[in-house]
């Protein structure tokens, strides 16, 4: 009620009073800020490692395109056939002159090169093949006689030269240097790749995951599950950063997994979200697992997987490679 003082004042006065009365009655407004639903958690890109997954037709597959390298195809496949029967060729020359061990880890390598331009976890899988046959005449004999050491030096130096190629293979050996895993975060890896390996063998996952990406995570972690060597036979100086390097990749590989089940974990969150806030994932929304009649089942695996590792103690020492998953699984752990 305006006083009847303030309207003899004119209606300059009345406007003043009744901003006041607005102001001092009226709704009380919030923020805008306040007003507006959180944004969604992000999802880091992947980083380079054995296994970068991707989503597409409703599942995670591997890639089967040839890994990018500085040479064309052709060149990579007959420098590659070239270094097979390089290193075949040695196995067979230095037999009856060296302990058989690394006669048979010759041989073992030259079958494992393809005579085509691999694919990125083939190519992995070479590299590391290689930094463990480096140590292989420092570790496993006294001496090698000095022609045949001369040869294996060549041959290593071919095979480093041909990995070296491919821009992924040192994106990823740089990463690993300049974020160097601690023996504890190291020791680590072999019980995530177990618990990673479980999850992805549940019946969940088996219309969601291609059996290939657990086909591979099995054959690049299984080193690293224990050491069958006689003690006599181990030299951690030399064994160590080799393997040291295979953990990185396993891990990273682990990662980029995990990375690509947050996406459509909250993809799939965001399909049944009331607020309408679209999840900008940089990917084709029909790739992703959405839209079926299965989502909560598939969802609640992903998070329980996702969960599974950052909750499992032999996992404490490897929190901080994963504490981008803790904002996405807080709300299904609580």
């Amino acid at each position: 009620m305006i006083r009847d003082e303030i309207l003899a004042q004119g209606p300059a006065s009345v406007n003043r009073e009744i901003r006041a009365l607005i102001t001092e009655h009226g709704p009380v407004r919030r923020p805008e800020k306040e007003l507006r639903p959180p944004p969604p958690p992000e999802v880091p890109p992947l980083r380079p490692a054995a296994l970068e997954p991707a989503w597409s037709k409703r599942k995670l597959i591997l890639l089967r395109n040839s890994a990018q390298s500085n040479s064309e195809s052709v060149v990579v496949a007959a420098a590659l056939k070239l270094l097979r029967a390089e290193t075949a060729t040695l196995a067979h020359d230095a037999d009856g002159n060296i302990d058989q061990r690394s006669i048979a880890s010759l041989w073992n390598v030259a079958e494992c090169i393809p005579g085509y331009a691999p694919a990125q976890d083939e190519l992995f899988y070479l590299a590391h093949l290689k930094t463990f046959l480096e140590v292989y005449p420092k570790v496993l004999n006294y001496e090698w006689p000095g022609f045949l050491a001369k040869r294996f030096e060549e041959m290593m130096f071919h095979f480093d030269r041909m990995v070296r190629q491919f821009s992924k293979w040192r994106d990823f050996v740089s990463d690993a240097e300049k974020d160097r895993l601690t023996s504890e975060q190291a020791a680590d890896v072999p019980a995530l790749a177990k618990m990673m390996i479980a999850a992805l063998r549940e019946d969940e996952a088996r219309n969601l995951i291609d059996p290939a990406i657990l086909s591979a995570l099995e054959v690049f972690q299984a080193p690293l599950q224990g050491n069958t060597e006689r003690p006599e036979r181990q030299t951690p100086s030399l064994i160590g950063p080799s393997k040291l390097l295979l953990a990185h990749d396993v891990l990273e590989s682990i990662n980029n997994i995990a990375k690509r089940l947050a996406e459509a974990a909250l993809g799939i969150k965001n399909l049944g979200s009331q607020n309408g806030t679209r999840l900008k994932t940089g990917l084709e929304q029909n790739a992703l697992p959405l839209g079926g009649k299965d989502n909560e089942k598939t969802y609640a695996w992903m998070m329980r997987t996702l969960l599974g590792i950052i909750t499992s103690a032999p996992t404490q020492a490897l929190h901080s490679k994963f504490c981008w998953l803790k904002p996405i699984v807080s709300p299904f752990g609580h």
